[in-house]
Formats: structure tokens, C-alpha cells, sequence
């Protein structure tokens, strides 16, 4: 068990490495964005440039609307929900 001043300690230094992470996070966010915008600006959804293949284009997905089958058959929609349990750490 750690004491209260090491525990202290994992605390402040995982802080700190969220805060880097978000932080790298928006770096990440905004060079996409600039490469994603060069894309646009080329009208092309594959670009070769030397060992990459870049590609950027639209991606179809199907999901199920969970609160409209809840509304329209709520008995069905109970019958196949299935229910998972996780632990979660938070730190305030």
C-alpha cells in the first residue's frame, strides 16, 4: 500500500501527464487537420508521398438507435441489452 505522500506524489505526476497528453492531443488534431485540408484542396481521397498512402474519404457506418427502438419496442429492447460492469478511476 502506498503511503498518502506517495500516493500524492503518482497523483500529481499523472496529472501532469494528462495534462501533456491533451496537449499533444491538439497538436495531433491540428496537423490532421491541415493534412485533411490539403486533401480537400487536391479533390483526392489517396495521395502517394514516398512510403505513405494518405487517404481521406467518407466512411458509411450503420448503428442502432438505441432510444428510438427503446421508444417504438421497449420489451425487445431489454431482451438483447446487455449490461457490463467496469471499474472507474477518478481523481478530483
Amino acid at each position: 500500500m502506498l503511503s498518502n505522500e506517495l500516493m500524492e506524489k503518482q497523483i500529481n505526476e499523472l496529472k501532469s501527464l494528462k495534462t501533456l497528453a491533451s496537449e499533444l492531443e491538439e497538436e495531433i488534431k491540428a496537423i490532421e487537420d491541415v493534412i485533411k485540408a490539403d486533401m480537400v484542396e487536391r479533390n483526392a481521397e489517396e495521395v502517394l508521398i514516398n512510403n505513405y498512402k494518405i487517404r481521406y474519404k467518407e466512411v458509411t457506418s450503420s448503428r442502432l438507435d438505441n432510444k428510438a427502438l427503446r421508444a417504438e419496442l421497449p420489451t425487445i429492447a431489454d431482451k438483447y441489452t446487455k449490461m457490463s460492469k467496469y471499474m472507474r478511476l477518478s481523481i478530483a
